[in-house]
């Protein structure tokens, strides 16, 4: 199931407060202002590439907005999905083995003064 956020209100808001024409948007995204303008009246949905370039140009986290407007359910199963991922239990193993490397130093600053006298 594919869930279609409508962006292009966004768009539209976020092109005109930078006063700039679909025209001047569409030749830095390079496409035509007909593909552009169908972006802003939400008949095709942004690329990750051009949400990205999107942000950049309007300083805007188009991201954060849509994970805002992505419906609950979808946001519980990715936070349930990357709890289970391998790589937590890699971090995890990662944090108790930098811990234990704090508790137990492995040089000791005082023998290597008696090494070297002079410091």
């Amino acid at each position: 199931m594919q869930t279609k956020i409508f962006m292009g209100g966004l768009l539209r808001q976020l092109r005109k407060e930078n006063k700039l024409t679909q025209q001047e948007i569409a030749e830095l995204l390079h496409m035509s202002r007909q593909a552009y303008n169908r972006l802003e009246c939400g008949y095709v949905q942004p690329t990750v590439e051009i949400i990205a370039i999107l942000s950049d140009i309007y300083d805007y986290d188009l991201f954060l907005y849509i994970l805002k407007h992505m419906p609950e359910e979808m946001l519980t199963e990715q936070t349930q999905f990357k709890l289970n991922l391998p790589i937590n239990s890699i971090n995890e193993d990662t944090k108790k083995t930098k811990s234990k490397n704090k508790k137990s130093p492995k040089n000791n600053s005082s023998h290597k003064d008696e090494e070297n006298p002079d410091k």
